[in-house]
């Protein structure tokens, strides 16, 4: 943005209208290029009875996402932005490519995957972390899961990855299969006891071993982008690298292209059943030892910061 009188990039210091008119307005202007070319995104409206009273229920998807037997990419924003939008202000101060999914929806399209962009915080509270994840599982539930897509790459942007545990703690076991690649841009997530956020307990080995197999977790960091933080942090349940900016809402635009080097390198799963059935359990051992090792060595990280502006 630019101030029009002064031809001034926008900065929030010198900005003297109402902060939440002008996100408001970001957040309507990304959501009408949604479903504008390029991106073409159709709104479906999730039918289950099931879902909190308040939840949202628009999903955005690419013609013919549900159908596609190819890949499909699913994108979901963390608490109060909207679809479509990592965060309003970098929409504001750096741009959409900054601050949007526009530049995550060109290169899935560029790869042929169908897209769906999950809206959690369209509905009666858009900071209602449970409503959030009502959304999330409920759109799991009744779209990912009848998709007929052979491969699912998931980005999950801080609260999102929490509402992904969630989300996968209530995927069938063919579903989980169909997993190849997930992205975690700074979440909040983790994978120890009390992890779900609409119920008690944890994972199961199923999942457990998804986010091992197929996740990455790039983490606000000063370290160049991709430093291996951790080859496997059991509290976060998958490889651990530096998104190469400190800033929690620019991870998303700083690990965009690693994100999709990870999704196009993605591993096959060998025929006859799951990997999970077949991992001897001196491998997941290994991993909690080398985990172990890092913290002695004075490797743990804090986790990127949460703060007030990041949902902005």
């Amino acid at each position: 943005l630019r101030d029009t009188e002064k031809s001034e990039p926008y900065a929030i210091e010198r900005f003297t209208g109402e902060y939440e008119e002008l996100a408001t307005a970001i957040s309507n202007a990304v959501l009408e290029q949604l479903q504008a070319v390029p991106q073409s995104l159709c709104v479906q409206e999730l039918k289950g009875s099931s879902g909190a009273e308040g939840m949202g229920r628009k999903v955005f998807l690419s013609s013919g996402a549900l159908e596609h037997t190819g890949k499909l990419l699913i994108l979901i924003p963390g608490i109060t932005c909207r679809a479509g939008v990592w965060s309003r202000s970098l929409c504001a101060t750096v741009g959409l490519e900054g601050g949007s999914m526009n530049g995550f929806l060109r290169l899935g399209r560029d790869r042929g995957m169908a897209q769906m962009v999950l809206h959690p915080n369209g509905g009666s509270d858009p900071f209602d972390g449970e409503l959030h994840t009502h959304h999330c599982t409920h759109a799991f539930r009744e779209l990912v899961e009848s998709s007929k897509a052979s491969q699912i790459f998931i980005v999950a942007h801080s609260y999102a990855g929490a509402s992904l545990v969630d989300m996968l703690h209530v995927a069938s076991e063919a579903t989980l299969a169909r997993i190849r690649g997930i992205a975690f841009t700074d979440s909040v997530h983790h994978v120890g006891p009390d992890c779900l956020q609409l119920g008690n307990g944890t994972l199961a080995a199923g999942p457990r071993d998804v986010l091992q197999i197929h996740g990455v977790f790039w983490q606000a960091d000063e370290s160049p982008l991709d430093t291996i933080l951790w080859n496997f942090n059991s509290d976060r349940g998958c490889r651990t690298v530096s998104a190469g900016v400190c800033g929690h809402a620019e991870t998303n635009a700083s690990s965009m292209a690693s994100i999709f080097a990870h999704f196009d390198a993605a591993p096959q799963r060998p025929p006859g059943g799951a990997l999970w059935k077949r991992r001897p359990a001196a491998v997941a051992e290994a991993g909690r030892q080398k985990f172990a090792e890092q913290e002695d060595a004075g490797k743990n990280k804090e986790y990127g910061a949460v703060g007030e502006l990041d949902y902005e």
